[in-house]
């Protein structure tokens, strides 16, 4: 039998026999340091490129999240991403701060900072869905 990637890390998750020992680094933040020119060909491409089992984790989700009852807006100035969480006029609101650094957003204000909050933030998370996205 011919092992693609894929059939490869399927394998080695059984216990089953391979062809080679899968190899599929995690490149987070990494990638994010290589040249323009690598970083513009994208990591699926770089990982092929060297042999790689490439197996994507980080950005790709298997679920979506719902809320019903709460109304989600984001709102980006400059370096800064403001988060809301609204409902029944109660709002729960989020700070990131983006580094370029990481190229990563931060939480820098947390939504929670009196009793009220903490009850409007368990409502929400008890309005929330979780939706298959597979």
């Amino acid at each position: 039998m011919e092992f693609t990637p894929k059939r490869r890390l399927m394998a080695a998750m059984r216990g089953e026999r391979t062809d080679r020992v899968p190899f599929s680094p995690f490149l987070a933040y990494y990638f994010d340091f290589l040249p323009e020119d690598v970083r513009r060909k994208g990591e699926l491409e770089y990982l092929e490129a060297m042999g790689a089992d490439p197996l994507l984790r980080g950005s790709v989700q298997a679920f979506n999240v719902h809320s019903k009852n709460f109304e989600y807006t984001e709102q980006i100035n400059g370096n800064t991403k403001q988060v809301n969480l609204s409902r029944n006029n109660r709002n729960l609101i989020l700070e990131y701060t983006y580094t370029e650094t990481s190229r990563s957003w931060f939480l820098s204000r947390h939504p929670v900072s009196n009793l009220d909050e903490i009850h409007l933030l368990l409502e929400y998370y008890q309005d929330l869905q979780v939706c298959p996205a597979i």
